[in-house]
């Protein structure tokens, strides 16, 4: 082992490193039995992180979402499954987003239909979460259930300004 430098100013220090026995050979103990040790024992559990699973669906048109988050590395597969086979079409493959505590989290969805029977299941890596659509919560949304009353008010309104115009004289208070 010897240590290279990458920049000018690295090279008084790397020539007086490589010029020290003792350090050289602890260095070169360490990175090829202790380190290596270290890696086998605890590598594969830290690094294949599956995550947990969750599933949601914006309303009742929108797409079933598989949410993974805490997932490690980057590249884990992530897929749907329909009766047990791979989904090729129709899927959305989110970008894997750090979510900094070094791990992962993704999106990957689907559109499904009330009508629809299969059987769907969510796989990251080696681990797999089947979906309940009796279980499966759609979010509702505010935004939609204020709209009809904003509408009516607006009607209402714009109405009662029609009125008042017929008249010649714009309503007190309404303008």
């Amino acid at each position: 082992m010897r240590y290279v430098p990458h920049t000018a100013q690295a090279n008084i220090t790397a020539e007086r490193w490589n010029r020290d026995g003792a350090l050289i050979q602890s260095q070169s103990s360490y990175h090829t039995r202790e380190c290596v040790n270290w890696l086998k024992r605890f590598g594969k559990t830290n690094l294949d992180q599956t995550g947990s699973i969750s599933f949601f669906q914006r309303t009742a048109f929108s797409p079933v979402v598989c949410h993974v988050a805490g997932f490690c590395p980057s590249a884990m597969k992530i897929s749907w499954r329909r009766d047990g086979k791979d989904m090729k079409e129709n899927v959305r493959i989110g970008a894997a987003l750090p979510d900094g505590e070094g791990t992962y989290l993704r999106d990957v969805s689907f559109n499904i239909t009330e009508l629809d029977s299969n059987s769907f299941t969510c796989v990251v890596g080696n681990t797999s979460r089947d979906l309940d659509k009796h279980q499966l919560k759609v979010e509702k949304s505010e935004c939609n259930q204020l709209t009809p009353s904003y509408i009516s008010i607006y009607c209402i309104y714009t109405q009662l300004q029609m009125y008042a115009k017929s008249f010649g004289a714009p309503l007190k208070g309404f303008v």
